[in-house]
């Protein structure tokens, strides 16, 4: 009726597995009963690290759950006794020798330290997962501008050596420098410069940073930047 096949199915069962395990998982600890401070912590666990989370309580946890139908033994000057014939226990009996009588462990006031140490180990490696995917998304692109900045640099020496080359020019009875050492350009030491003089009328520069990946390009007779990447040592020039 919904027109799905077999990889479609698998596809939704993976998706939609870890979310029913987890709701499972959610649902079970919310509803059950622990001892001391176990619940909480399973709370926090499953919260944290969901699929894992869930799959640690489902195979540990449930075990640790308390079972409010079966009763405690009475507990008299701190010692534990059977509701049903009176024998003293232990504290964690669960069974009266005496009657047979099947009671529930006394409940901890404490939390279980194996349990703490899962929170810690748990939560240690969610934030170096955490850091790892902020440092996987931030690291391109901290490249990424540093990159666009080499670039920046690149274009402003050009238009800082087109502006003095013209100035020359006109200073200098419409005569383009043979050479740019006759000028004081202040330039990126990083950036290198080409610059040669076509005709009387004419030349071109082209500029690039050591670190960027873009050549640009500008010539006489116009006010227009060209590019093109560094890598493509044979492709056209384009407008910026």
């Amino acid at each position: 009726m919904f027109g799905f096949g077999i990889p479609e199915l698998i596809v939704l069962v993976v998706i939609f597995a870890p979310l029913i395990l987890w709701l499972i998982a959610l649902v079970d600890i919310i509803k059950s009963e622990f001892n001391g401070n176990n619940k909480i912590v399973w709370l926090i666990i499953v919260l944290l690290v969901p699929l894992l989370g869930a799959i640690l309580y489902l195979l540990i946890g449930r075990k640790q759950k308390v079972d409010p139908k079966l009763p405690s033994g009475q507990i008299v000057n701190g010692k534990k006794f059977c509701h049903s014939c009176g024998e003293e226990l232990n504290a964690m009996a669960e069974i009266c020798p005496k009657c047979g009588v099947r009671l529930q462990a006394a409940k901890s006031s404490g939390t279980n330290p194996v349990l703490v140490v899962l929170v810690v180990v748990i939560v240690g490696f969610g934030a170096i997962a955490t850091m790892g995917i902020l440092a996987a998304i931030a690291i391109p692109q901290f490249a990424s501008y540093r990159v666009k900045a080499y670039n920046s640099a690149a274009i402003a020496d050009l238009k800082n050596a087109k502006v003095s080359v013209e100035t020359y020019y006109a200073d200098h009875n419409n005569q383009y420098p043979e050479s740019l050492d006759t000028l004081r350009i202040q330039m990126d030491k990083d950036v290198e410069i080409q610059y040669e003089k076509t005709g009387n009328d004419n030349y071109i520069i082209i500029t690039t940073h050591k670190k960027g990946d873009k050549v640009y390009s500008a010539s006489s007779g116009s006010s227009e930047i060209k590019w093109k990447y560094k890598k493509d040592q044979d492709g056209q020039f384009i407008s910026l």
